[in-house]
This record gives structure tokens, sequence and C-alpha cells, in this order.
């Protein structure tokens, strides 16, 4: 019986579909990083491997500026981290003509896919109901793994199909409409939501 509670939830099913969103947006250039920093940003193989290194340890910058600012501002935090991952991938082509540009853009890229994560898991957890936490939390993570699958079928596409310079734009496109999806659908539901929980918890109290 609770998978069907879960589905009716709308506000975490708006949260597993923004993660399927941005995991598409996301692995859409993450999957084809490596040959993008080689071929377009032109870089020698051992500073792509510096790189990827920098794009990973970047995770470390994006859990310090989840305990420092998520709680004070989830909404502005969420979409800065959802738009900040779709700016990235847009500004990949632009910043490939400067190597110290181009590593910026993945330092920042990673901090805000790591926030991402954490944000959105601390979500599923806050609108699930406490009974089934652990069944929302192993969706949110088969949610996020079919948006890697679907991001690196469509960077294969882009670059089987264009090239591989343009897996930022195309990237880029699924994290605006990721964006837009937050702002015009998801945060309304999860304000409607707190609002419910809020009055349900004032008439408990009297």
């Amino acid at each position: 019986m609770k998978l069907p509670i879960l589905l009716y939830n709308k506000v975490l099913v708006g949260v597993f579909v923004m993660s399927v969103l941005f995991a598409t947006a996301h692995y859409t250039g993450y999957s084809y990083i490596e040959p993008f920093l080689g071929r377009i940003a032109n870089m020698p193989q051992d500073v792509v491997t510096a790189t990827l290194v920098f794009f990973g340890a970047s995770g470390i910058l994006g859990s310090i500026a989840f305990s420092k600012y998520y709680m004070s501002n989830r909404y502005r935090f969420i979409f800065v981290v959802i738009f900040g991952t779709a700016l990235s991938l847009i500004l990949m082509q632009v910043a490939a003509f400067c190597m110290f540009t181009m590593i910026l853009v993945c330092i920042f890229w990673g901090a805000m896919a790591t926030a991402f994560n954490i944000a959105f898991q601390d979500n599923t957890i806050r609108f699930a109901p406490k009974e089934a936490t652990s069944i929302a939390m192993s969706i949110f993570s088969g949610i996020f793994n079919l948006g890697i699958g679907c991001g690196a079928y469509i960077g294969g596409l882009v670059v089987s199909n264009t090239s591989v310079s343009y897996i930022g734009y195309a990237g880029g496109f699924i994290g605006i409409l990721a964006s837009l999806y937050c702002a015009l659908r998801l945060f309304p539901n999860m304000r409607r939501r707190e609002r419910q929980l809020s009055t349900s918890q004032s008439a408990d109290s009297l």
C-alpha cells in the first residue's frame, strides 16, 4: 500500500521528476566530458585528468554551500543549483577557448551537482510519509539512475549526429527545462504542502 500513497503525493512525484530531469541534463554533458576536454578544449591528457579530479573534489564545495545556505532559503538554494548546472553546461563551449575558464566551469558545475543531490535527498525525506521514507529514497535512487542512462543516451545521439562540442548545449537546454519545471510546478506544490502541514500541526497542538 505504500507505493500508491507515494504516487499520490504530488510534491514527491515532482521531486522524482526533477531528479530525472536534472540527472539527464547533467549526464548529457558529463558522460562525454573527457573527449570534450581533450578535443574541444585541447587539454593535454594529464590536464584532463587533473580537471576531472577537480570536478570530483568540488563536491566538497557543494557540501559546504549546502550546510551554510540551504536551511536559510531552501527554494533559492535549490533553484541556484539547478540553474547553475544548466548555465555551466551552456558555457562549456565558450569556456573551452581558455583552459583556466574551462577548469573553473567544471569546478562550479561539480559543486552544483553535489549540492543538488544532497538537497533533493533532503526533500525526498522531508515530503515522504514517515512509514515510507526508505521506499521513497529507493525510488529516488532508481529515478536518478534512469536520468543517468537518459543523459548518456542523449549525449551519444548528439556526439553521433553532430559533434561532441554540442553536448553542453543539449544538456543545458534540458537543464533550463528543469529550472522552469522547478519554479513553475514544483515550488508551488512544495509551498502548498508545507502550509498544509503547518496548519495540521497547529490544529494538533490545540
